[in-house]
């Protein structure tokens, strides 16, 4: 007499002495990967992202030049201003009363003849305007083509200490100068960064 299988459940039967499992694969509601919605939405993401950084690239660069042109300019000034202390007394009292101007000294980049100096005079009161070239190439020229130029302004006022209740022979000298941002307008006063330069030159000389 052969009976018929016993079915505990879906799962397991029992048929003969032989033991047979079956599974079954439930269908998920949702298939696997990434929808438009969701890629569309990373991109976004990303794209913010991107421009945040980008932003913060280009504030860090523009700092950055700030920094190096401020060091180039107090540099400038202060080359000036050691200058204009090494100088006989008598030559500043001459230019004090208008009847002279004060030669000083300036370095120009050349990219195959080096540094060529050059004469720059200054009146005190009258503002005077020169290029500082911070950065040179040999590209296409056996000469060079200046490649970052930074101009500025410079205006020396005098003080005369040799007045007063108690007279010194000396003078206070400010050199007041100012430097242009990069890629900004000279027109606009806003884009200019002004700064000083005080010292004092009495009669006795640094040389």
């Amino acid at each position: 007499m052969i009976s018929s299988p016993l079915i505990l459940d879906d799962s397991l039967n029992i048929c003969n002495g032989v033991y047979s499992v079956t599974t079954r694969r439930k269908k998920s509601k949702y298939t696997l990967g990434f929808s438009l919605a969701e890629v569309m939405i990373g991109m976004f993401v990303f794209s913010l992202l991107t421009l945040g950084l980008t932003k913060a690239l280009i504030f860090s660069l523009n700092q950055s030049d700030a920094i190096i042109r401020k060091s180039v300019a107090h540099n400038i000034a202060y080359g000036y201003a050691e200058q204009m202390m090494a100088l006989q007394f008598d030559v500043v009292e001459t230019a004090l009363s208008g009847n002279d101007s004060i030669i000083l000294k300036t370095s120009m980049l050349k990219a195959l003849n080096g540094n060529i100096q050059l004469d720059d005079a200054i009146s005190f009161g009258v503002q005077f305007e020169k290029n500082i070239i911070m950065d040179v190439t040999t590209e296409g020229t056996d000469e060079g083509v200046p490649k970052v130029v930074m101009p500025m302004r410079f205006t020396a006022d005098v003080v005369d200490l040799n007045t007063g209740a108690n007279p010194l022979e000396a003078v206070q000298i400010t050199l007041n100068y100012s430097y242009l941002l990069q890629k900004r307008d000279a027109d606009d006063d806003s884009a200019w960064i002004n700064d000083a330069v005080h010292f004092v030159k009495s009669s006795i000389s640094l040389n």
